[in-house]
């Protein structure tokens, strides 16, 4: 997972949270989800923490810094969140990180038929 925090998305939390520019503060992005939810009903809130527990994705604007928690993997994983603002509101967008190019995997030789018998070749050759 990567995290992405605008300058407006900074902005708009330093002031809620009566912040100012190079202020050193950490704010986390928790999940929030209601008991018996959905996924889908969860919400992300910030909050104004004193020490990072187990942070699993960051990023600083203008000496705050943000974070994921380990704990918020299961919301958060696989994806690029952005957090921004717009008319004094957070919005988050959550996209599917681009897959990793893995290594060539290895090309499984198939057996071949014979047309008539369709009987295969490599057994063929155990028969003799």
């Amino acid at each position: 997972m990567k995290l992405r925090v605008t300058k407006k998305a900074a902005d708009l939390l330093r002031a809620k949270f009566k912040l100012t520019r190079n202020d050193k503060a950490l704010i986390r992005l928790v999940v929030v989800k209601p008991v018996n939810g959905t996924r889908q009903q969860a919400q992300i809130t910030p909050q104004l923490v004193t020490a990072a527990d187990q942070p699993i994705a960051s990023s600083s604007v203008d000496g705050t810094d943000f974070y994921v928690d380990f704990a918020d993997e299961w919301y958060f994983s696989g994806q690029v969140v952005t957090v921004d603002a717009d008319h004094q509101e957070l919005s988050y967008d959550l996209k599917q990180l681009a897959p990793q190019p893995s290594a060539p995997q290895p090309v499984e030789k198939t057996l071949a038929s014979d047309a008539t018998t369709s009987a295969s070749s490599h057994f063929e050759e155990l028969w003799d």
